[in-house]
């Protein structure tokens, strides 16, 4: 009888739980609403932008560092309503523009005489197929087009994801 007395005492009520759960769940997600504004506000700018210049291309801009050579990279990825890895007139003519326009808008609201690197990428969304995706690495100095497997290392296929180049940085 004595062990059953124990083991009552050490039973956590139920609204205790309940409350655990909530605090948790309400400080997991100030947490990240704060990293989130924290990481994203500077470039929100440049986002509003490229919104504003290319309506429905969901962009996201971030800062970061290419892992293999540590330069400053500023990451831009569009959506598109051509698919950037075929060889159509509307990829061919719709690149460079986008490539020369990100880079004003980069330049005016991103700082991004700061950066070394500018990768840009853009992706189409086929349905019920997979993303066809392209990167494209600038110099952010002389503009020239740099080799994506110098900056990430080994074999790059243009449909892959840079993810794994950049590391995120706060600027």
């Amino acid at each position: 009888m004595a062990e059953s007395a124990n083991t009552d005492s050490r039973m956590i009520s139920g609204r205790a739980v309940v409350a655990c759960m909530f605090s948790f769940g309400i400080l997991a997600t100030a947490f990240l609403w704060i990293h989130w504004t924290v990481r994203m506000t500077p470039f929100m700018p440049l986002q509003q932008a490229l919104e504003q210049e290319f309506p429905n291309s969901s962009p996201r801009a971030e800062g970061g560092t290419l892992k293999k050579t540590g330069e400053s990279v500023l990451k831009v990825v569009l959506r598109t309503d051509f698919d950037p890895q075929a060889d159509s007139p509307a990829s061919r003519s719709g690149i460079p523009d986008r490539l020369d326009r990100i880079r004003l808008l980069a330049t005016e609201l991103a700082d991004l005489p700061n950066y070394e690197v500018l990768a840009l990428t853009l992706y189409f969304p086929q349905k019920e197929q997979r993303i066809s995706q392209k990167t494209f690495f600038r110099q952010v100095g002389t503009w020239t087009k740099l080799d994506a497997a110098e900056l990430i290392g080994g074999h790059h296929d243009p449909g892959t994801e840079m993810r794994q180049a950049v590391a995120p940085v706060n600027r």
